[in-house]
């Protein structure tokens, strides 16, 4: 990227309140959530006397049902979901990535043929086959990322690939065919520099939902097991202290909804500014 598209890219961040909005929240929550043990190095110590407190000056956010400040163990929540979240999104973009490009690089009759194929896998239900998985395989972080990640590419392989066929008729790769450019460098010359904003936007807007799918799947019983706690097994033990001790609950949603809100933000903006101005051309 030039520098002039820097600093384009700089000013349109600084002037839109909704995309800096987002950056700055999202940056004090993972930041609070990385260095948690520095902020509560005894975060995990269980307090019998201070079990069920209800925010207060001491706890801000109340304590559990061990006498655990509820700040603290959302935030270890924050970090270990969007841990699962990032991970599986990233692993779905560079396989969805991949699989465009062998698709492209292929020509139109097995392109067409793995069109089929994502078409055909992007009809079976997503929620059904993450369970099918983890109850086959085993609970645990790494095999709900590889669940998640089974299912995930899908859709952001066909946003690529429509892309891809959306740029193949653009001037500047029609001269280049014409001048007997290879495929290889069609693509690493013009399809995937024009196709980095909407994978950027794509990735984004598809970290939310991964944050989302974490914890329904957690919250059925299916995912992040004890001692860990991501923010789907939070909200699953404060649902049953709803009625008499509604922080357990209200806590670990509020703080998911804003980190939600804080990617919406961000991908929005991103999208706004990357899609429409074609900063990244």
């Amino acid at each position: 990227m030039s520098q002039s598209s820097w600093f384009r890219s700089w000013h349109y961040i600084r002037t839109n309140k909704m995309l800096l909005l987002g950056c700055m929240v999202l940056t004090i929550l993972v930041l609070a959530a990385v260095f948690l043990p520095c902020l509560y190095p005894d975060y995990e110590r269980t307090s019998p006397d201070y079990a069920l407190q209800a925010p207060s000056k001491l706890f801000p956010f109340g304590t559990d049902n061990l006498g655990r400040c509820m700040l603290a163990r959302t935030l270890r929540g924050i970090r270990l979901s969007l841990l699962i979240a990032v991970s599986a999104t990233i692993i779905d973009v560079c396989f969805g990535l991949l699989w465009s490009t062998i698709a492209l690089a292929c020509g139109k009759k097995v392109a067409n043929f793995m069109s089929r194929v994502t078409e055909i896998l992007f009809s079976v239900p997503r929620i059904p086959v993450i369970i099918l998985l983890l109850v086959i395989f085993n609970h645990g972080i790494l095999p709900l990322i590889l669940a998640m990640t089974i299912t995930g590419w899908i859709p952001i392989a066909r946003i690529i690939y429509g892309q891809f066929l959306l740029l193949e008729n653009k001037e500047f790769v029609l001269s280049a065919r014409a001048l007997q450019a290879s495929t290889f460098h069609i693509l690493r010359k013009h399809l995937l520099p024009n196709t980095l904003g909407p994978i950027i936007s794509t990735l984004i807007f598809t970290i939310p939902n991964a944050v989302y799918t974490e914890a329904f799947i957690s919250f059925l019983g299916l995912g992040i097991q004890p001692p860990y706690a991501s923010l789907g097994t939070l909200v699953k033990e404060g649902i049953h202290s709803l009625d008499y001790h509604p922080w357990l609950f209200f806590v670990p949603s509020f703080f998911m909804v804003i980190v939600s809100v804080s990617f919406n933000c961000i991908g929005e903006g991103l999208r706004t500014n990357l899609l429409e101005e074609n900063t990244f051309v």
